[in-house]
C-alpha cells in the first residue's frame, strides 16, 4: 500500500472513490507513519513550535452545530503554534495546534464572514508531523515532563 490520506481524499474529489473509511484509511495512516524518520520526536500537548520557513497546513473552523469548515493555509515564518491536544497515536502523522498569537493570526487566516458569524466558535490548525519536523523548531516544552 502506498497511498496517503490526501491521496484518498483526492480520489474522492476526482470521483474515482465514493467514500473513505476502513480499511483503506487505516492502511494510508500506517503508510504515512512508515514515512516518518526513525526516532522523530512525536509532538506533545502544550509544546510550542515556531515556524522557520513558510509551510502548508490546514486551518479548521469550529461552529455551533455539527460542522467543521477549513482550508489549506500557509503558516508564516515566526508564527508560534501550541499543540492543543494529546495525539491519539504514539507516532502521529499530524497534530492539532492553536496560534499562540491567536487574535492576530485569526484575522489573517479566517475570512471575515466566518469570524463575524454568530455561530463561529474559533479556529485551529492541523499540522503534519513532518512539517513540524522540517519547517519548525520546538521553542517551549510545556508538557510538564
Amino acid at each position: 500500500w502506498n497511498k496517503t490520506i490526501d491521496d484518498l481524499f483526492n480520489e474522492m474529489k476526482a470521483g474515482t472513490r465514493r467514500s473513505l473509511g476502513s480499511p483503506e484509511a487505516d492502511w494510508a495512516r500506517a503508510y504515512e507513519q512508515s514515512l516518518l524518520p526513525e526516532g522523530i520526536h512525536a509532538p506533545c500537548k502544550n509544546e510550542v513550535y515556531e515556524v522557520l520557513d513558510p509551510c502548508e497546513a490546514t486551518y479548521l473552523t469550529a461552529w455551533d452545530g455539527p460542522y467543521t469548515g477549513g482550508c489549506s493555509v500557509i503558516l508564516l515564518q515566526g508564527w508560534r503554534l501550541r499543540i492543543s491536544e494529546t495525539p491519539r497515536d504514539e507516532k502521529p502523522i499530524s497534530v492539532y495546534a492553536e496560534a499562540v498569537d491567536y487574535k492576530t493570526v485569526e484575522l489573517l487566516v479566517v475570512p471575515e464572514k466566518d469570524r463575524t458569524s454568530g455561530s463561529y466558535r474559533g479556529f485551529y490548525f492541523s499540522v503534519s508531523t513532518l512539517v513540524l519536523y522540517n519547517k519548525c523548531r520546538l521553542v517551549e516544552d510545556n508538557t510538564g515532563a
